[in-house]
Order: C-alpha cells, then sequence, then structure tokens
C-alpha cells in the first residue's frame, strides 16, 4: 500500500511537471503589435524592456525598428542630488523622471505620450525608486492604454 502511494505521488509530479512545460511560450505571437524601443538616456530603455516582460504586457518586442509597427522613444534625467535632510525627513520631489512617447512607424505619428516620477508620497523612501520606478509607472500606463484603447481599434 505504501509503494501504491508512493508511485501515485510520483505520478502525479511528473504529469503536472510536462504539463507546465507544454505551456511555454514559442514562437512570435501574431496577433499582438510588435514595437521597438530606442536607446534612452540613463537606460530607461532596459528598465522599460524589464518591466514590459514582468507585467505581461500585450506587445511583442523586436531588436529592429524596421520589423516594429510601434517605436518607443523618450528621455529621462536626474533632477537635482539629495541634501542630507531629504534623506531624513523625505522630500516631496521626484529623484528622477522620464517622459515617453509611441509613434507608429508606418505614419509617424505620434499614438501615445506619458511622463512619470520616482516620488512615492505614501512610502517615502523605503520604496524602490529612480529609473526603475520611472520605468514601472510607465509601463503600467502603457498596459492600460493598450488595453483599453489600441488593442480594440485594431
Amino acid at each position: 500500500m505504501k509503494y501504491h502511494l508512493i508511485f501515485l505521488l510520483s505520478l502525479c509530479v511528473a504529469l503536472t511537471a510536462c504539463g507546465g512545460a507544454s505551456r511555454q511560450y514559442t514562437g512570435i505571437r501574431k496577433q499582438l503589435p510588435t514595437m521597438y524601443i530606442d536607446t534612452m538616456e540613463k537606460g530607461l530603455n532596459t528598465f522599460i524592456m524589464a518591466e514590459i516582460i514582468k507585467r505581461k504586457v500585450p506587445v511583442q518586442l523586436v531588436t529592429s525598428d524596421s520589423l516594429a509597427e510601434l517605436i518607443m522613444t523618450g528621455y529621462s534625467e536626474e533632477v537635482e542630488r539629495q541634501r542630507w535632510y531629504h534623506t531624513v525627513f523625505g522630500s516631496n520631489k521626484d529623484k528622477n523622471i522620464g517622459g515617453v512617447s509611441v509613434l507608429s512607424s508606418d505614419s509617424k505619428a505620434i499614438i501615445w505620450a506619458t511622463e512619470a516620477g520616482d516620488r512615492s508620497i505614501w512610502w517615502g523612501n523605503l520604496r524602490r525608486g529612480g529609473m526603475r520606478k520611472v520605468a514601472e509607472r510607465i509601463t503600467k500606463n502603457f498596459k492600460k492604454f493598450l488595453e483599453d484603447d489600441y488593442l480594440k481599434r485594431r
């Protein structure tokens, strides 16, 4: 009886592992728009790419602007160095800001734009900041735009 239970348990584990392997992503999803992210200052483009993958934004990233349906361009900057008392008491200013715009590759028309900062009102210095926070906010807004507007009109 004990060996039957061990056999059934190992069979369940093996089937679960095989089922997970069959659901892995393979190939390009044709129904999603393709997007190229242009190089930005302070590495904002790499943070945005990571956030797009982490948040599962419905877009396919490509490495060349000739393959892309959408092109994201933008800027980022560090506003000013903080004083010692901003570390202790917090600050009401953004340390890093960034802005992006998404262009249609065929008409070069701007179809979406936003800007974001890294200030956290509720958590202050306890939450992450910098370009990662800026990219997180930009990606959150971009995902909302894609799901609510762009993909429905497409």
